[in-house]
């Protein structure tokens, strides 16, 4: 345990250390009071950073500036300006721009949602014959045919013997 320092330090000294309730619950107990039950739960609050992830972030904006502007900053340079500066050609350069700008996307728009087509009501037609697969559709359009194999499915069955079906 690590030494104590201060009050405690000088409380041990006179003998007193053992005297005093070390938590708010023991003092709560000698008062009489009812000690209420802890509403804390494990791990971190919520909206709380990892502290070890706080100060990795806080580095690299000390050292290095925020990556997010200068993926803006990237983005905003000309197709060409950027293709000199990285020595690819135009088109790897707008592909990198492009990717600047999916990046910062998330920071400046709204996500939308997806849309989903409900109204769609064509007819499909389920089929099984059995021999050779043969295309025919439904009067006289275009038909698709997709080959499979059917597996034989042997089911098991046990009688438990206690005569109840």
């Amino acid at each position: 345990m690590a030494d104590k320092t201060g009050i405690a330090a000088i409380l041990d000294a006179a003998g007193a250390g053992e005297m005093m309730p070390e938590t708010d619950a023991e003092q709560l107990e000698l008062l009489g009071m009812e000690v209420p039950a802890s509403r804390r739960v494990a791990g971190r609050p919520a909206g709380r950073r990892n502290v070890r992830n706080q100060r990795v972030a806080d580095f690299v904006l000390a050292t290095v500036g925020d990556p997010l502007l200068e993926l803006a900053r990237m983005s905003m340079l000309p197709v060409d300006a950027l293709a000199a500066a990285l020595g690819v050609k135009k088109a790897e350069a707008w592909a990198e721009k492009r990717l600047c700008l999916a990046a910062i996307m998330p920071y400046i728009h709204q996500r939308q949602a997806i849309a989903v087509d409900v109204t769609n009501r064509n007819i499909v037609h389920l089929s099984i014959h059995e021999g050779p697969a043969e295309a025919v559709a439904p009067g006289g359009g275009e038909a698709v045919t997709i080959a499979a194999g059917v597996a034989e499915i042997v089911a098991i069955q046990e009688d438990s013997g206690d005569g109840e079906r």
